[in-house]
């Protein structure tokens, strides 16, 4: 399930830092409007701030770059702490309004590893 999800994030790279803007977000990745491109394949930390969670939260992953396209990288999460995916998915079952959904997407992931 992929929902659409305003949020500032910064994306670290060996070579560089961006901030940019999270226009959607899954268990297993998000798109990142940003006008810096990532190569494909290379591996960065994401930083997302979550200003309006009381009390303010952040998700903290690392990602791998798997496209692009003008004007932004579309990211898949590879590691994760366990609040961080706790916190993502309650961003998306919250988001989408189907936590029935999101919870068997959990579930099935959770199996897979």
């Amino acid at each position: 399930m992929r929902v659409h999800f305003k949020a500032k994030a910064t994306v670290v790279s060996k070579e560089t830092t961006v901030e940019g803007e999270i226009e959607n977000l899954s268990l297993r990745g998000m798109y990142l409007q940003a006008c810096t491109q990532f190569k494909i394949n290379e591996e960065v930390e994401v930083r997302i701030s979550l200003p309006d969670v009381t009390p303010e939260r952040a998700l903290k992953t690392k990602a791998v770059a798997v496209r692009y396209r003008e004007g932004g990288t579309g990211f898949e999460f590879a590691q994760m702490d366990f609040d961080s995916f706790f916190t993502l998915q309650d961003i998306i079952a919250r988001t989408s309004g189907a936590p029935g959904q999101v919870m068997m997407e959990v579930m099935k992931f959770v199996n897979q590893e």
